[in-house]
This record gives C-alpha cells, sequence and structure tokens, in this order.
C-alpha cells in the first residue's frame, strides 16, 4: 500500500499548532510505512544497513511517537539522511560498477 501525502497549508481557522501536528503526524505516517517497508529486520524489501544505523532509525521513529516538541519535524525530515549516505556509498562501492563497464 502506497501512502500518498498532500499537505496543502493550514485548514481554515486551524491554529498554527494544529498545522504543525497535523503535518508531523502525516511525515511519521510516511516514515513509519518506509520503516516497515525497508528497514525493520521482517521487512519485506530489507536493505543492508549497519545495525547502529538500524537501532537508530528505530529509536528516533519511537522518541517521535511518543514526544511533542519544536524540533520533530527537523527530526522526521533529517532521520534517514544517513540511511540514505549508506546506501548510496553501498551502490557506489558495489552494485554500481558492474553496471558502469
Amino acid at each position: 500500500m502506497m501512502v500518498i501525502m498532500r499537505f496543502g497549508g493550514p485548514i481554515k481557522n486551524e491554529s498554527p499548532e494544529a498545522y504543525t501536528r497535523r503535518i508531523k503526524d502525516l511525515f511519521l505516517v510516511r516514515a513509519k510505512y518506509i520503516i516497515d517497508r525497508y528497514v525493520k529486520s521482517s521487512a519485506e524489501w530489507l536493505i543492508n544497513l549497519p545495525a547502529a544505523m538500524t537501532k537508530s532509525i528505530l529509536q528516533t521513529i519511537t522518541d517521535l511517537s511518543d514526544n511533542n516538541s519544536k524540533d520533530d519535524l527537523t527530526r522526521i525530515r533529517t532521520m534517514f539522511d544517513a540511511a540514505h549516505k549508506e546506501i548510496y556509498l553501498l551502490m557506489k562501492r558495489d552494485a554500481w560498477k558492474r553496471f558502469q563497464s
């Protein structure tokens, strides 16, 4: 199931705090989808990440689900940055070389 996210702007008479919370909830839904699909050990399309990185991502999503602070949106937007770099390096070192020649 693919989750489609449409943010739009604030709903009429929606407070800035409510808008921020709604956006955070949308980001969390998408992040959980990515984690369930690619990061968890039971994932259908498990990617090869270091154990410490996987643990960090899982801890971050747990913290974000239980917490409500001002930096949550930044943490959600950046929680996969290290994994993105790691996958890129894996492709560059291993798989990509086979396709370049």
